[in-house]
C-alpha cells in the first residue's frame, strides 16, 4: 500500500527547499554586489574566501533544494543530498561555536540562544532523513500516483513558505533581542511616531532614550536622529532632538537627518552624514523586531553597524501587528534589494 511521507519529513523538506534556495540566491546576488550576499543570516561563513563560499554554498544549496522539492529515488542521489545537508549542518555548528566564543571576549549580550542552533539541528535531521527515507516516501522508489505527487509537492511548498515566515520571526527573536554595543564613532536612532502636540510616542521615546544613554555612557561622541514628518507641524526629528537633549546629550553632538522616511532612507542618509564626519562604524538603535532589517540596510550601504535594541518602558500593545508587518517587510526588502 502506498504510504504518504510523514508530516515531519514534509516539514524538513520544506526547510531544506527554503534554506537551499536562500543560500543559492544569496551567493548569486553577491556575485553582482558583495553587499547583497545575505547567506550569513542563515550560516555565517564570511571567514572563508569569497570564491570558496560562493561555490560551496551554491552546490550545497542546490542539493538541499533538490531533496526538498523532489527527493531522489536512487541511493546515490540520496547520499549526495544527505551529505550536502550534513555539511551545512556542520557549518552551522561551527557558527554556533563562533557566536558563543564572541560573547566571551566582548560586551555582546545575546537575548536568546543563537539562531544557528536551530539551523544546525534542522540541517542534521534533514540529512538523516534524506538518506534513511522511509518506505512509501518520495525516495522509496515506489510508483507514485500523479495526484499524490502533486499533493506532496504542494505540502512541501507550503512548508517552505512556513519556513520563510519562521525564519524572519526567529531573526527578530534571536538577533533582534541581542545587544551588540561596543565603542563606536556614532549612534544612529531610527524615528517613530511623534504626535501633533510635539510629544513622542512610547516607541520613539524608548528609542531615543536608549540611544542617548549610549552617548552619555561614552560609547560614541555623536548621535544621529533620523525620521520623517510627525502627525502635525512638528517634525519627528525635532521631537527626537529635544528628548535626547533632555536625556543629557549635548546639542552640538546631535546630527539631524530629517529625510529618514523609511529604514532604507535612514541607512543611506546616516551613512552619508557619518562619512562626512569621518565615522566608519556606528551603533544603531531601534526596537528588536526592526533590527534585522535595519542591519541589512546598513550593510547594503557599507557602514559597519552594530545593533542595540531599545530598552522598553512597557510592552507595546500593538506588538503582534508590528511583528507581522515586519515579517512581511523583511522579505519585501530582501527581494527588492536583489531585484534591483
Amino acid at each position: 500500500m502506498l504510504r504518504r511521507p510523514a508530516p515531519f519529513d514534509i516539514a524538513l523538506r520544506g526547510f531544506a527547499l527554503f534554506a537551499g534556495a536562500f543560500l543559492v540566491l544569496s551567493v548569486v546576488a553577491g556575485l553582482r554586489d558583495a553587499s547583497l550576499d545575505s547567506s550569513h543570516w542563515l550560516i555565517d561563513a564570511r571567514d572563508l574566501p569569497r570564491g570558496l563560499r560562493v561555490v560551496a554554498f551554491g552546490i550545497l544549496g542546490v542539493l538541499a533544494a533538490w531533496w526538498g522539492i523532489r527527493a531522489p529515488d536512487g541511493r546515490r542521489g540520496r547520499a549526495l543530498c544527505a551529505g550536502a545537508l550534513a555539511i551545512l549542518g556542520y557549518a552551522a555548528v561551527i557558527d554556533v561555536a563562533q557566536v558563543i566564543a564572541a560573547t566571551r571576549v566582548s560586551d555582546v549580550a545575546l537575548g536568546l540562544p543563537p539562531l544557528s542552533i536551530g539551523v544546525a539541528a534542522l540541517f542534521l535531521m534533514a540529512g538523516w532523513r534524506a538518506y534513511a527515507a522511509p518506505p512509501g516516501s518520495a525516495a522509496s522508489g515506489q510508483p507514485r500516483r500523479v495526484f499524490v505527487l502533486i499533493r506532496e509537492q504542494v505540502a512541501v511548498l507550503a512548508a517552505c513558505g512556513a519556513s520563510a515566515v519562521v525564519f524572519a520571526l526567529a531573526l527578530m527573536a534571536c538577533f533582534g533581542t541581542s545587544d551588540y554595543r561596543r565603542p563606536a564613532d556614532a549612534v544612529v536612532v531610527l524615528g517613530a511616531r511623534a504626535y501633533a502636540d510635539g510629544s513622542p510616542s512610547v516607541v520613539l521615546a524608548d528609542r531615543v532614550r536608549t540611544a542617548a544613554s549610549l552617548v552619555t555612557s561614552g560609547y560614541a561622541p555623536l548621535l544621529v536622529v533620523s525620521g520623517g514628518p510627525g502627525d502635525g507641524v512638528i517634525h519627528e526629528t525635532e521631537v527626537m532632538r529635544r528628548v535626547a537633549i533632555e536625556a543629557g546629550v549635548a546639542p552640538e553632538s546631535i546630527i539631524v537627518d530629517d529625510a529618514g522616511l523609511d529604514t532604507r532612507a535612514t541607512a543611506a542618509n546616516a551613512t552619508r552624514l557619518l562619512r562626512e564626519h569621518g565615522a566608519k562604524c556606528a551603533l544603531v538603535v531601534s526596537h528588536d523586531y526592526h533590527l534585522p532589517r535595519v542591519k541589512a540596510a546598513f550593510d547594503a550601504e557599507g557602514l559597519r553597524a552594530f545593533t542595540v535594541p531599545a530598552e522598553q518602558t512597557r510592552r507595546l500593545l500593538r506588538l503582534p501587528y508590528y511583528v507581522a508587518r515586519e515579517t512581511a517587510a523583511w522579505w519585501v526588502y530582501w527581494v527588492r534589494e536583489r531585484g534591483t
